[in-house]
């Protein structure tokens, strides 16, 4: 997802290791010098 300039965006992630193991995370990233950034995340679940 992007902002309506592109200039910012953000990823949510997955990860499944077995009926009681994961986590996702969304990472929010702001384009500087011509590159991706991270500028910041959360942990959406983690069990």
């Amino acid at each position: 997802m992007f902002t309506a300039d592109k200039n910012k965006a953000l990823i949510n992630t997955y990860y499944h290791c077995g009926n009681m193991c994961g986590q996702a995370v969304v990472y929010y990233l702001e384009m500087k010098d011509g590159k991706w950034k991270v500028t910041g995340y959360d942990y959406s679940y983690e069990t």
